[in-house]
């Protein structure tokens, strides 16, 4: 029976799961880090983003160019101190366009970065070009685009490209311009000229916000008030889907292609969209899910697959490449204790009671999403949801409740209910603060039938093995041995093991199932009951499997034999492969595990694309589905590298600019600045607050440091000699980068240098 529930509800999940091979999810809210004004230090719009090779991001502001490498922000103003439209990076270079300004940010001789304006290649009848709204690169070509003309950048000339009237904003699609002439319409590019498209209305009346290559050679094309359409080179017709509602409705202002299949659109009023090519909506968020603010002014996705949102009020970061969302607040979901599906509703016990919703309901998508309701009558603390047969029955601090659909039906009001476990099909026993219950049912209804005499104890994690002996560990006493009798009416006897039978002295004691055997859990290792000889062995084959793991506190082994477990600090699981080993893998959680709830962890299992982790901020939603390599770290690099003495000062802004000022391929340092400061960075994005360094100076330093999240190091009063500063750093998911090193030499004071 049980096999029969899980079949259908996976069946029922792939609804609202998405395509298995998609790399957008459906349900929950995806992990948003907010950059707030005040973070940054400039304006608030932005208005363009871009990434140059070693992963810096950049952002055009009202106040100049925004560098973020990933521990820090930089503004860099243009000249005229005018607003940064458009922002492009080629390898490290960032050309930017303003109001009657272009040019680029490149490192000078120290490595530093510096504007170089572009103006002078302007030809001066040109020179009133006005705001520049887009850059591009073509064909060896820099393409700067105003509303007033489109300046080819090539072998430091720039030709011009004046419009029949005026542009709007230019886009491009598979290496082909596209832009509206206010008076003539859809217009393309070819070499030095305009070719007319369309003279559609729709041209005339909207600003043209993206241009998308679409399926069998279409352009998709996004307008400000009529919302998106198809043109197939010859006709113009609206693309009456899901997505286009909400655009028309919510006025788009940004558009890119994330995939093959997959757009994301940025609205003025409503946050941002992410679609599929039929024009399902797959996530919607705005300013009540997590966003800083309902205007995007700017999308771009980054060399990781996650988004980059630019917006009329900050920057905000999303996860989307992450196979983690999150149903939080936002849903009316806070810490969850318990989670569990049940005839198509999804249930999540809170410390403030149950509370359901629709599954069907459950996309984040704004279009069926359905906030979670408290289910009448179980106000207070969850704490387990468990199906007994076909019945769901609910743990809670004011007794246990019968749950049906959205209606919760009291059994019994005995303080504190913790589990359940079946003796036989219509029979169940129950584990309360103050001993054991026996429940039975008659027709559909679980009735209360009496408390267990002879056990008293808190009984909130219970085994019942093939012997009729029930086991429940106690967080202070130690471990339980209860003899039921053969019809389950009485307990025959009690034994209690702590610092015996095998056991080692320190509490606690946790019970697990695996393969249907009883194991022990302990801060010594797994064991196993031997009933022959009434004592503890060692669990040798499960001890080996999470050796090094620490103390486990809780496995749960789901249907197809993954092991999932939870430790005091990580969840981790051992994925059952072919050849019947285990794969441990704890990346993907790595972000959650500071929110686990301590000593209540919990997890729900439906399928592989559908794991529900309870946390201190909601309920976590996984899908094993979602591919994301955790094995590749980014590069570490030097922002900063002072050299200085009582007077002077030496600076290089980067490991170029330093080999640059090498003497016989050595940096020589005067003795008179052999004090140094090293400031590193890695433009990592995910968990940011997760990252450590660690490094050395060799010829200084005999080991590596502890690792920590500080990215500087001072040394002062360096000898004379040659030294090689090493750094490398570790991302959220635990992996290590390469080492970036910087070598120099301190000469020798000038009293005993060399003639």
């Amino acid at each position: 029976m049980r096999r029969c529930i899980t079949i259908i509800i996976f069946c029922h999940l792939l609804s609202f799961s998405g395509t298995l091979s998609a790399q957008i999810k459906e349900t929950g809210i995806p992990y948003i880090v907010n950059h707030w004004r005040n973070t940054y230090n400039a304006s608030t719009q932005n208005w363009s983003v871009t990434q140059n090779s070693k992963g810096y991001m950049y952002f055009g502001n009202n106040d100049g160019i925004l560098e973020f490498d990933g521990t820090g922000w930089t503004t860099y103003p243009v000249p005229n101190r005018s607003v940064v439209r458009s922002v492009m990076s080629i390898g490290d270079t960032i050309y930017a366009g303003a109001f009657e300004e272009i040019g680029y940010l490149a490192p000078n001789k120290s490595g530093k970065l510096t504007w170089n304006s572009l103006n002078h290649l302007i030809p001066e009848e040109y020179a009133d070009f006005d705001e520049v709204w887009n850059i591009f690169r073509h064909k060896g070509a820099i393409v700067f685009q105003s509303f007033n003309y489109i300046f080819y950048l090539e072998k430091d000339s720039i030709k011009v490209m004046k419009p029949l009237s005026k542009f709007s904003i230019m886009h491009e699609a598979g290496g082909v311009f596209y832009v509206v002439d206010k008076e003539s319409g859809l217009m393309k590019v070819e070499g030095d000229k305009l070719v007319l498209l369309s003279r559609h209305p729709v041209f005339f009346h909207n600003e043209v916000r993206c241009v998308i290559g679409f399926d069998n050679n279409k352009l998709l094309i996004g307008t400000s008030n009529d919302g998106l359409f198809l043109w197939d080179g010859t006709e113009l017709t609206s693309w009456d889907t899901e997505i286009n509602k909400f655009i028309i409705e919510n006025n788009l202002f940004s558009g890119i292609k994330l995939s093959e299949d997959h757009f994301c659109f940025g609205s003025i009023s409503n946050g941002v969209y992410v679609c599929d090519k039929e024009g399902r909506v797959l996530q919607h968020l705005n300013r009540y899910k997590g966003l800083q603010n309902n205007t995007v002014l700017s999308l771009f996705q980054d060399k990781r697959k996650n988004l980059w949102l630019g917006l009329d009020n900050g920057i905000d970061y999303i996860e989307t490449s992450s196979p983690l969302t999150i149903l939080n607040y936002n849903f009316n979901i806070e810490s969850a204790y318990a989670s569990i599906i049940h005839n198509g509703i999804i249930y999540i016990g809170t410390n403030q009671g149950l509370y359901a919703a629709e599954l069907n309901k459950m996309r984040n998508s704004g279009i069926q999403e359905d906030k979670f309701r408290l289910i009448k009558g179980t106000e207070g603390q969850v704490w387990s949801l468990q199906l007994m047969g076909n019945s769901l029955l609910c743990g809670h601090n004011f007794g246990c409740f019968q749950i049906s659909g959205f209606q919760a039906r009291q059994i019994s009001d005995i303080r504190g209910f913790w589990s359940f476990i079946e003796l036989q099909p219509n029979t169940i026993l129950a584990g309360t603060y103050t001993g054991l219950v026996k429940l039975n049912k008659t027709g559909n209804e679980w009735q209360f039938e009496k408390e267990m005499e002879g056990f008293k104890e808190s009984s909130r994690s219970m085994i019942l093995d093939k012997n009729n002996i029930l086991w429940v560990s106690h967080g202070y006493r130690g471990l339980f041995m209860l003899q039921l009798s053969d019809d389950y009416e009485t307990i025959s006897s009690v034994k209690l093991f702590m610092n015996n039978a095998g056991l080692p002295e320190q509490l606690p004691y946790n019970i697990q199932r695996i393969n249907n055997k009883v194991l022990v859990s302990t801060q010594e290792g797994i064991f196993e009951f031997n009933y022959k000889n009434q004592f503890f062995d060692r669990a040798t084959e499960y001890e080996s499997m999470f050796k090094d793991k620490g103390f486990i506190d809780k496995i749960y082994q789901d249907d197809i034999g993954n092991l999932w477990y939870f430790t005091s600090t990580y969840l981790g699981v051992m994925r059952l492969l072919e050849d019947g080993s285990f794969r441990d893998i704890r990346s993907p959680f790595s972000g959650i595990n500071n929110n686990l709830l301590p000593a209540f962890q919990n997890i729900f299992i439906s399928d592989p694309a559908n794991v529900f982790i309870g946390s201190q901020k909601g309920l976590v939603h996984y899908n094993q589905f979602i591919v994301k390599d955790y094995n590749e770290a980014e590069d570490v690099f030097f922002k900063e590298v002072s050299f200085t003495g009582n007077t002077n000062a030496m600076s290089f802004y980067s490991t170029d600019a330093a080999s640059r000022a090498k003497i016989d391929n050595v940096l020589k340092i005067p003795y008179t600045l052999n004090s140094v400061t090293f400031r590193f960075t890695i433009p990592a994005y995910e968990s940011p607050e997760k990252i450590k360094f660690s490094h050395r100076l060799a010829g200084f330093d005999e080991d590596w440091s502890a690792w920590d999240g500080v990215n500087f190091k001072e040394y002062t009063n360096l000898k004379e000699g040659e030294y090689t500063f090493e750094v490398k750093a570790v991302n959220a998911f635990g992996t290590e980068s390469k080492v970036a090193s910087f070598a120099f030499e301190v000469e020798p004071p000038f009293s005993r240098s060399k003639t």
